[in-house]
């Protein structure tokens, strides 16, 4: 939205982003205001492209989040994701919420709220994200299936802790 960080706000009807769409997202600073985003009243169909770039020498920091959709409802999940490149047990990772797409930046093992901790929620995030088969747990390879490589994954990263 825009040829820097901004916003577009839309109040009305629905926005749909299909297979072909691509959104590109820009982040200056986790201040709430500093990046773009789409918000207002609207529902959201998601679909298509999401890449997100760092701008303005913007370097993140562990809990770092940003609303980059919000509106009445958010259905669907952008088909791929590509994020800036990161620190060693770092991780940008997107959350779908009844009404708002939430990206955070923190470490491998984190999967809940507070996003800068390590701790039993995560644990049940992601277990209760792996019964699913949510996307979000796919974290070793073969990618697309779901087996004890996920668990593996998972316990090595919330063990590295959040440092």
């Amino acid at each position: 939205p825009g040829a820097s960080a901004g916003q577009i706000q839309c109040n009305a009807g629905t926005i749909t982003l299909g297979a072909t769409t691509r959104l590109e997202v820009e982040l200056a600073a986790a201040d709430g205001l500093s990046h773009d985003r789409i918000t207002g009243t609207a529902d959201h169909v998601l679909a298509g492209d999401l890449v997100v770039s760092e701008i303005d020498a913007y370097v993140p920091v562990v809990g770092d989040e940003f609303v980059l959709i919000d509106g009445a409802s958010v259905s669907g999940e952008f088909d791929s994701a590509t994020f800036p490149a990161t620190l060693p047990n770092r991780v940008y990772r997107l959350f779908y919420e009844a009404d708002r797409v939430l990206l955070v930046y923190t470490c491998d093992g984190d999967f809940a709220p507070p996003y800068d901790v390590l701790d039993f929620s995560d644990v049940l995030a992601f277990l209760t994200a792996f019964s699913t088969g949510d996307s979000l747990v796919d974290l070793a390879p073969p990618f697309g299936v779901f087996d004890f490589s996920d668990v593996i994954a998972f316990l090595t990263a919330f063990g590295t802790g959040c440092p």
